[in-house]
């Protein structure tokens, strides 16, 4: 699971998870051309995030402190 902080380093992020799920397999193959197709098709559509309300409050504290 990815959180607004690996956006930073998102390379590093998705090799850690790519890490993570070959575990010890000795047989596993990165996906290629087809497999990144299916990423795409499934993953890559249009979708709006809205921040959590903890962010934006804080957020809006900021604002409000550097206001006042």
């Amino acid at each position: 699971m990815g959180s607004r902080g690996d956006l930073s380093a998102l390379p590093a992020w998705i090799d850690s998870v790519f890490n993570y799920w070959r575990g010890q397999e000795k047989s596993w193959q990165p996906l290629g051309k087809d497999g990144m197709g299916i990423i795409e098709d499934l993953f890559c559509r249009p979708i709006d995030v809205r921040p959590l309300v903890s962010t934006r409050l804080q957020e809006e504290e900021a604002i409000r402190i550097r206001l006042t």
